[in-house]
């Protein structure tokens, strides 16, 4: 999924275990000193809510994103230690999105 826009920049990218305690890519982010910056990450539905929740807001819904839709995109930013999420649409409308016009 993220190899036209890692070509495209010229980026390396790392790979992480895909679990319910996020901690492989935690340490990751840690080992790559990627704390504090801006990265991508990318993710499946059922795994984007966990990665949300554990990168600082633990109270986000464990909504069941459809496994259907791929233009999803989730801003995570941080501002004096709070963590906010805005989420956008990118592209062309995929899965159930589609329908919604």
């Amino acid at each position: 999924t993220g190899d036209s826009i890692r070509l495209q920049l010229g980026i390396d990218t790392v790979h992480y275990l895909s679990d319910t305690s996020c901690i492989d890519l935690m340490n990751k982010l840690i080992a790559n000193k990627d704390v504090n910056k801006s990265i991508l990450i990318i993710g499946h539905s059922n795994t984007i809510p966990l990665i949300i929740r554990k990168l600082g807001l633990p109270d986000y819904p464990k909504d069941y994103i459809p496994a259907n839709e791929f233009d999803n995109l989730f801003l995570l930013t941080f501002k004096d230690g709070a963590a906010s999420l805005k989420k956008m649409k990118y592209g062309a409308a995929s899965g159930s999105s589609a329908t919604m016009q």
